[in-house]
C-alpha cells in the first residue's frame, strides 16, 4: 500500500489499518486501530505539501478506481476508502468521521 510510506508515522498507520479493514483479520479491530492513530495525527495533517501534483493525482485515481469497483456492494469499504482519500488530502478529522462511520456500520451488522 504505497500511500502509507508517504505519510507521517501516525497517518501512515491509520491509512494501513483503514486499507486492510474488511480485507484481513477482524474489521472492527483494524478500524479501532485506525481511529487510535487518527487521534494522534498532527494537525493540520502535513501531507499534501509533501507531494507533487503527479503523486496526488495517482493516489486519487487509485482510490477512485477502487471505489468505482466496490460502489454499493461494500459500504464499510466505501467508508474506509473515503477516509483514506480525506487523509491523503490532509484532512485527518474528516478521515476520522469516515472511519467511525465504518466502525458503526460494522457494529450495526453491515458487513463489507
Amino acid at each position: 500500500f504505497d500511500i502509507a510510506h508517504m505519510l507521517t508515522f501516525a497517518a501512515g498507520n491509520a491509512a494501513k489499518y483503514l486499507w486492510r479493514a474488511g480485507r484481513k483479520g477482524e474489521p472492527s479491530e483494524d478500524l479501532r486501530k485506525a481511529l487510535w492513530y487518527l487521534d494522534r495525527v498532527d494537525l493540520p495533517c502535513r501531507v499534501m505539501q509533501l507531494w507533487d501534483e503527479k503523486v496526488r493525482e495517482q493516489i486519487l485515481d487509485d482510490l477512485n478506481a477502487w471505489k468505482a469497483r466496490h460502489t454499493g456492494t461494500a459500504p464499510i469499504l466505501e467508508d474506509t476508502a473515503d477516509a483514506i482519500e480525506r487523509l491523503a488530502a490532509g484532512d485527518a478529522r474528516s478521515a476520522q468521521i469516515f472511519a467511525q462511520s465504518a466502525l458503526d456500520r460494522f457494529n450495526a451488522g453491515v458487513r463489507s
